[in-house]
C-alpha cells in the first residue's frame, strides 16, 4: 500500500491523542506504516479498495470479518486498561476471559460496552442486529431451536390441501363418529364416563386441524396418530368402493403421518416426557394394535409405561398431579390416576395376548378408597384388570397344580364380584344392527349403521369379562379327572366362550371395519378354538356313566352355528381388506371346524404336545399346519413346542380333510395369545393330582 492511501480513524501524519502514564510511553509507530490492529495481529497484508478516498474507510479485511478497523497510530482498544483493572497474577487470566466473553457477543450480534467511539466510527457496511444483553433470552431460544426444527419436520408430514379434500370426500359413518371419541374419551375423573358423550357430527375437520403455530412438537405427533387411527378406520370405506387409486393416496399419507411422529417424537425419551408424550405413545400402541402387530403394540405401551413411572403416575394421589404437562388445558382433560389405569389395562391385556409378563403387578388403581369414587361400570372394570394381573401373576408362576387350582378359584370368586356390580340387564347382549345376506359394497356400506356408544362400550365391557374367564380356566380344558375337580372349569370355560362368541357377532355387524379393535377378532380365535375342543374332549372322554359333561351334546348344534357366524365374519373381513392376519386366523378357524364336525361324526381325535417345531424352521413365530393327508393339525408355539390335534383310527386315509393344496398350509399368526396354547400343553404334560373338591 502507498502513502498516499488513506489510513482508518487517522493518518500517520496527524498527531496522535494525549496519553498519560505509561500509556504516553507507548513506542511509536514506525513511519510509512498503514496497516490496522487486526491485521497486524492476524500477520496478513491490510489492503484498501483502489477506490477508496474516504480517511475512515475499512479495509478490506475487517470489511469481510465484520471487526473495527483502527489505525496503528491509535490506542488497540484490546489492550487499553481501565484505571480499574485488575493488577497482579490473575490479570492475564481475567483479560482471557474478556476476550472469551467478547467474542460470544460478538457471535450472537452484540457490540461490548467498553468499546470506545472509535469503534462506533468503525462499524462495518452491514448493519448488525439490535444487542440483546438479556441471558435469559438466549438460554430460552436455545432448546427451542430444536423443537422449531421437529415441529416444521411434523407440519410438513401433515396432509395438504388437496390431500384434506379427500379425505373430507370420504362418506363418514356415525360408528366410525363413536369410534373417534372412544379413542379420544380420557375422562377427567376416575368415577367419570363417556357413556353419555355426543361424538361430533365433523369429526374428521376436527381431526385435520392442527394445533396452533408455534406448538410443542408432541401436541402436533398427538394429533398425527389421531389421525393415522382415523385412515385406518375410514379405508374400508375406499376398499369396499373398489377405489384403489384414492386408498393407495390414503395408505400414503397415513403412513407419512405416524412415521413422522414415531420417529421425530416417541422415539425420543426427553420428548415424551410428559403427560401429553404418554398419550402419544398410547395411541401408537393403539395404531399398531390396530394393524395386528401385537408385539409392537406391547413394546409402545411397556415404554409408556416407564415413562409414567418416572414421572410418579403409578403413585396414588398427589404424586400424579405434579406430573409434567407441555400444555396446561391438558391438565382439565386428562387425569393422571386415569391415565395409569388405562396403561395397566392396556399392557395387562396385550401381555395375556401374547404370552409375556405384566409391566406391574401393583393395584393402586383399585383401592377401596379409589373404587368408592368410581361409578359400579369402572369398579368392575378396575376389579376385571386385577384379575387379569393375577392371571398373569399364576401363569408365571410354579407353585403346582394344587395352588394354582386354589388360586384359579380366588379370581374366580373376584370375577363374580366385578359382575355383581351391574345390574342383570346390563349383561343382555345389545341388539344387533342387522346384516345383509349379500356382501356387495352397497349393502355393506347401508350395514355400517349407526351404533350406540353405550352399546359399543358395554359390548367391550363384556367382551373382556367373559376373555377373562376364558384364560382363567383353560389350563384346566383338556386335563382328565376321575373325581371331577376339573368340572368346575370346563363348564366355565364352554359358557364363557359362547357368550364371548355370540358378543362378537353384534360386535362385527356395528362394526363391519376390520382396523377397530383387531384384538376382538384374536378373542373370537382364542374364544372358537376352546369351545370347538370342550366339545371334542366332552365326546372323547363320553362313557356309561354319568357324565356332566353329557350337556354339551344338546348345545353342541346352536354353539356350531354360533361358530360358524364367526368364521363368516372374519373371512368377509379377510375378503373385503385383502388382510393377510385375518385370512391367517379364518384359515386356522375354519380347520378347527372341519376337525370339530368329523368328530361330532364320530371320529377319534387325540391332542398331543411335544417340544420343538414339527417342521424344523426356526423358532420364531407361531404357525401351524395341515397334514397332506388332512388328519393332522399342527400349531407351533415357541418356547413351549407343537400341539398336535390328529385323528386315530383306520379312517384316517379316507377322512375329508384332505387339504385342497399338494403342500403343506403353513401360516405364521404374529401375536396369537401363546398364553391358550400353553395352557392346553399344560393340560396334557402336567399329572393329574388329587386335590380337594371345588365347592
Amino acid at each position: 500500500m502507498s502513502d498516499a492511501s488513506p489510513f482508518r480513524a487517522g493518518t500517520a501524519h496527524e498527531s496522535p491523542p494525549a496519553e498519560d502514564g505509561a500509556e504516553g510511553r507507548r513506542k511509536r509507530v514506525r513511519k510509512g506504516t498503514t496497516s490496522c490492529w487486526e491485521c497486524k495481529r492476524r500477520k496478513i497484508r491490510c489492503t484498501l479498495a483502489a477506490s477508496s478516498t474516504d480517511p475512515n474507510a475499512v479495509c478490506d479485511g475487517c470489511r469481510r470479518r465484520g471487526t473495527a478497523c483502527i489505525g496503528q497510530t491509535f490506542p488497540d482498544v484490546r489492550t487499553v486498561k481501565p484505571a480499574t483493572e485488575v493488577e497482579g497474577p490473575g490479570a492475564d487470566r481475567l483479560g482471557r476471559v474478556e476476550a472469551l466473553v467478547e467474542k460470544l457477543l460478538r457471535n450472537a450480534g452484540t457490540i461490548p460496552n467498553g468499546a470506545s467511539d472509535i469503534l462506533n466510527l468503525n462499524l462495518p457496511d452491514t448493519p448488525l442486529p439490535q444487542p440483546n444483553h438479556s441471558p435469559t433470552h438466549v438460554q430460552h431460544h436455545a432448546p427451542e431451536s430444536k423443537h422449531d426444527k421437529v415441529s416444521r419436520t411434523l407440519v410438513a408430514a401433515w396432509p395438504s390441501p388437496r390431500d384434506r379434500d379427500l379425505i373430507l370426500s370420504i362418506p363418514i359413518t356415525t360408528s366410525i363418529s363413536d369410534i373417534q371419541l372412544l379413542r379420544s374419551a380420557m375422562p377427567p375423573c376416575p368415577d367419570s364416563s363417556c357413556e353419555n358423550s355426543t361424538p361430533s357430527s365433523h369429526p374428521a375437520r376436527e381431526i385435520l386441524q392442527l394445533p396452533p403455530p408455534g406448538s410443542h412438537p408432541v401436541l402436533i405427533a398427538q394429533k398425527l396418530l389421531v389421525l393415522g387411527i382415523f385412515l385406518q378406520d375410514i379405508r374400508p370405506a375406499l376398499q369396499l368402493a373398489r377405489n384403489q387409486g384414492q386408498d393407495a393416496t390414503i395408505v400414503g399419507i397415513m403412513s407419512c403421518a405416524v412415521e413422522a411422529a414415531t420417529s421425530l417424537v416417541t422415539a425420543d425419551d426427553d420428548l415424551v416426557a410428559s403427560i401429553e408424550g404418554i398419550e402419544c405413545l398410547r395411541l401408537e400402541s393403539e395404531y399398531h394394535d390396530n394393524a395386528g402387530n401385537l408385539r409392537r403394540s406391547w413394546v409402545a405401551i411397556r415404554r409408556a409405561m416407564m415413562t409414567a413411572q418416572m414421572l410418579g403416575l403409578h403413585r396414588a394421589g398427589r404424586h400424579g398431579a405434579c406430573a409434567k404437562m407441555v400444555d396446561p388445558t391438558s391438565r382439565s382433560r386428562i387425569n393422571p390416576e386415569t391415565m395409569w389405569f388405562r396403561l395397566v389395562q392396556s399392557d395387562r391385556y396385550l401381555s395375556l395376548m401374547i404370552g409375556l409378563p405384566q409391566a406391574s403387578s401393583e393395584n393402586v388403581f383399585a383401592t377401596p378408597k379409589v373404587l368408592e369414587s368410581c361409578t359400579p361400570v369402572g369398579q368392575m372394570r378396575r376389579l376385571d384388570c386385577v384379575a387379569a394381573g393375577r392371571i398373569l401373576r399364576r401363569n408365571d408362576g410354579d407353585d403346582g397344580d394344587e395352588k394354582d387350582l386354589a388360586a384359579t378359584h380366588e379370581i374366580d370368586k373376584l370375577l363374580q364380584t366385578a359382575s355383581a356390580l351391574m345390574p342383570p340387564r346390563w349383561w343382555l347382549v345389545p341388539p344387533s344392527p342387522g346384516r345383509s345376506k349379500d356382501n356387495n359394497a352397497d349393502d355393506d356400506n347401508s350395514n355400517m349403521q349407526s351404533a350406540s356408544l353405550s352399546d359399543t362400550i358395554r359390548l367391550m365391557d363384556q367382551l373382556v369379562h367373559f376373555h377373562l374367564l376364558v384364560q382363567l380356566h383353560l389350563p384346566y380344558l383338556l386335563r382328565p379327572s376321575a373325581n371331577h375337580k376339573y368340572d368346575y372349569s370346563k363348564i366355565t370355560i364352554a359358557n364363557a366362550s359362547r357368550e364371548l362368541l355370540s358378543r362378537f357377532i353384534v360386535f362385527r355387524d356395528m362394526y363391519t371395519i376390520e382396523s377397530y379393535c383387531r384384538g376382538v377378532d384374536f378373542l373370537a380365535f382364542i374364544a372358537s378354538a376352546a369351545l370347538s375342543l370342550t366339545h371334542m374332549e366332552s365326546r372323547r372322554h363320553q362313557t356309561p356313566s354319568n357324565n356332566v359333561m353329557d350337556f354339551l351334546v344338546h348345545q353342541r348344534a346352536s354353539d356350531r352355528g354360533m361358530m360358524e357366524c364367526v368364521l363368516e365374519r372374519v373371512e368377509h373381513i379377510a375378503a373385503v381388506s385383502a388382510d393377510v392376519i385375518t385370512s391367517k386366523i379364518s384359515m386356522i378357524l375354519r380347520q378347527l371346524l372341519i376337525i370339530e364336525a368329523d368328530a361330532a361324526d364320530g371320529a377319534t381325535y387325540s391332542t398331543k404336545s411335544s417340544a420343538g417345531r414339527h417342521d424344523g424352521g426356526e423358532e420364531l413365530e407361531c404357525s401351524g399346519g395341515l397334514s397332506v393327508g388332512g388328519d393332522v393339525l399342527s400349531i407351533y408355539i415357541p418356547h413351549y413346542g407343537t400341539i398336535k390335534i390328529e385323528r386315530s383310527g383306520s379312517h384316517a386315509q379316507d377322512s375329508h380333510l384332505v387339504a385342497a393344496a399338494a403342500d403343506d398350509m403353513d401360516w405364521a399368526l404374529q401375536g396369537v395369545d401363546m398364553a391358550f396354547f400353553d395352557s392346553l400343553i399344560r393340560g396334557m404334560s402336567e399329572p393329574d393330582v388329587l386335590a380337594a373338591e371345588w365347592p
